[in-house]
């Protein structure tokens, strides 16, 4: 039996017992920040202070569906550890113990990801919400996880910690070559989210494009397009700020790899296992329907240059089945200096083998330029790439006995992070309590 589980920090809850949260203000101090969505703290300590008695509940994986299941866990007052074969490569003043230079050499899937908040099904192409049968989740299930996030971006945007976290509201705008088809029910579920919604006809898009700055043979083709609020998060930035507060609160962040979770939950004494390993449930516990699908986008330099105009809202051209329709092109500003070009979508590639001077990176320039000429000016930052992890039973946020599972969230990882960590640390206490009423039963 290991020893119990220690840590040196200043605000392990492990060192102690009881701390004050969200007291009185000091005269002169600047008031806490309000609580996101009535439940979660910003500040650097658990919102209820957990005791040595607390659950301890084992995370693995260290991407954006662990650390905000984390928080969650944290501001409820349970003791967590954080095992992860890879973190985030984010400059950080969070502690890994264990992480070397190989465990932190390559950015994981949370951080290249274009970050953009999107009404589920998100624009890639891929139907696999559409799927009826056997499934983990359904489209209603996203939806419900994609506006609790929404909410909580959208709050967390309003206060000086937005910039602290890399979260703005931007205008998203989408554009269409003619009817919108299977995007029709999207569009008239939009309009009542109170998020800003305008429709427009192929006059009103066609005056969209022009003060864009949009232009070429594909603009030449749009019909239709609408436009809304969206958050758009910058992920380095954000998965900095999500591991320095869940240590801060509390959390151990440790790189280490996983291959039985049966033996993880023995050695670190865990009431309960969240499993957010991504493509890696695959193998560790065994779910065929994990995939990956590899996407890539080109980072430029967001600032005037020559033709180019510095991007200020984020532009969308989804995937639709219509005539004209040529690939998705995504464009992004995901902080105020870096725009975000795509997309690549690549089912089963498994490789992180691409360049800019591969084909397919090529064609998704050459789209995103004939779309917004202004791009051939444009500073060139470089190449990133990463695995989707999709699963063809939709997103799996389910408990199995002792575990639960927070896993296939696809290319909408950010989208439903909050929604999805919610909804997890829920069932984290379903299986607390049911422990509980066990243990009392017994002493009967």
């Amino acid at each position: 039996m290991p020893s119990p589980i220690t840590s040196s920090h200043p605000h392990s809850p492990w060192t102690s017992e009881l701390r004050h949260t969200h007291s009185a203000d000091p005269p002169g101090q600047p008031p806490d920040p309000p609580l996101l969505l009535s439940h979660l703290s910003l500040l650097p300590r658990p919102l209820q202070s957990p005791s040595s008695s607390s659950a301890h509940i084992l995370l693995l994986g260290g991407g954006v569906s662990s650390l905000m299941t984390s928080w969650h866990l944290l501001d409820r007052g349970y003791r967590v550890t954080i095992l992860s074969t890879s973190w985030s490569t984010s400059t950080s003043r969070a502690v890994v113990p264990g992480a070397g230079h190989g465990s932190l050499s390559k950015p994981i899937t949370s951080q290249i990801a274009a970050a953009l908040w999107e009404y589920p099904p998100g624009g890639c192409g891929l139907t696999e919400i559409e799927t009826k049968d056997d499934v983990y989740s359904d489209v209603a299930t996203y939806r419900r996880w994609a506006l609790e996030s929404f909410r909580f971006y959208q709050e967390l945007a309003e206060l000086p910690q937005g910039g602290e976290f890399g979260v703005m509201m931007r205008e998203l705008v989408q554009f269409f070559m003619g009817e919108l088809g299977k995007n029709e029910e999207k569009r008239e579920e939009i309009t009542g989210l109170g998020i800003g919604y305008e429709g427009f006809d192929e006059k009103g898009i066609k005056r969209v494009i022009k003060e864009l700055g949009v232009g070429g043979d594909i603009a030449e083709k749009v019909k239709k397009g609408y436009r809304h609020k969206s958050p758009v998060v910058d992920s380095d930035q954000a998965m900095r700020f999500l591991m320095e507060l869940v240590e801060g609160k509390g959390g151990r962040l440790v790189a280490r790899e996983v291959t039985s979770l049966e033996e993880a939950r023995r050695e670190y004494a865990a009431d309960v296992v969240v499993n957010c390993t991504g493509l890696s449930s695959a193998t560790l516990v065994r779910d065929e329907s994990v995939y990956p699908v590899r996407g890539a986008v080109i980072r430029v330099v967001n600032k005037d240059r020559g033709s180019f105009r510095k991007v200020t809202e984020a532009m969308l051209v989804p995937s639709q089945e219509t005539e004209g329709f040529e690939g998705v092109i995504l464009i992004v500003p995901r902080s105020e200096n870096t725009l975000q070009v795509g997309s690549i979508v690549q089912e089963n590639e498994w490789e992180l083998d691409l360049t800019m001077e591969s084909p397919e990176v090529k064609e998704m320039w050459d789209r995103a330029v004939r779309f917004l000429p202004g791009l051939k000016d444009a500073q060139i930052e470089g190449l990133a790439q990463g695995l989707r992890p999709f699963s063809r039973k939709n997103v799996r946020v389910k408990r199995e006995g002792w575990m639960v599972h927070n896993y296939g969230h696809g290319g909408s990882g950010w989208t439903l992070a909050v929604g999805c960590a919610k909804e997890a640390a829920g069932l984290v206490e379903e299986v607390i309590r049911e422990n509980k009423e066990r243990d009392n039963r017994a002493k009967l």
